[in-house]
């Protein structure tokens, strides 16, 4: 059993909270928060998704399997913005998911793209990595929840930025549509167009959610 009781979280989401492994460089463990366990999730729904198995709220399962869906199925472009999955583990604080641990040259953890754009505006360097994300991502778009600056940091490598997802990674689909070109690009264009709005508004002072310079989850 991994302990993790009494550590600083690294970062935390709605759901989950995300420490640095103590043991294994280069890895984050993340964890169901106290209060939103998968099981109180669940009770939380009106009828009939209360009556859906505990594993469909939980978040660590269903992003364990997803990730590893991504790294499969999708191009090295659209991978080389996703951190890989390396499985489920018991801690202390409950079943936790081990993920690539996003962190600049230096070794700090990456920062928050909403937190990176409210403190420097849309500056050179975070213009060409968010062009090069949307360039990469049209590769061949996945079907993730929309993009959320919030779940994206921002590695630095000497001078140059780079932009990982990573949280709001969806499920795996159940059906092919019918049309798959013509599916994606439409999906890719409300993913894009959501995307920049986000960060526009975060631009004029209008943002919803700015949780910390840490990573979210």
């Amino acid at each position: 059993m991994l302990l993790l009781e009494g550590r600083k979280p690294i970062g935390f989401g709605g759901n989950r909270l995300c420490f640095r492994h103590p043991f294994v460089p280069g890895i984050c463990v993340k964890v169901d928060r106290p209060d939103r366990t998968p099981k109180l999730r669940r009770a939380s729904k009106a009828f009939p998704k209360n009556f859906l198995p505990v594993t469909h709220y939980d978040e660590n399962v269903v992003e364990a399997r997803t990730l590893d869906y991504l790294h499969r199925a999708f191009p090295a472009p659209i991978r080389a913005h996703i951190p890989k999955s390396f499985g489920l583990l018991i801690t202390d604080l409950g079943t936790g998911h081990l993920t690539e641990l996003v962190s600049d040259e230096s070794g700090e953890v990456s920062e928050n793209l909403e937190a990176y754009i409210s403190g420097n505006g849309v500056d050179e360097a975070i213009s060409a990595a968010i062009e090069e994300f949307k360039r990469n991502w049209s590769e061949r778009t996945p079907r993730t929840r929309n993009l959320l600056p919030h779940n994206f940091v921002v590695q630095r490598r000497g001078h140059k930025l780079k932009l990982w997802l990573i949280d709001g990674f969806g499920r795996i689909p159940r059906t092919v549509a019918l049309d798959l070109e013509v599916a994606r690009k439409r999906l890719l264009n409300r993913r894009i167009a959501y995307f920049e709005d986000r960060i526009n508004r975060i631009q004029h002072g209008q943002r919803s959610r700015i949780q910390t310079s840490e990573t979210s989850f």
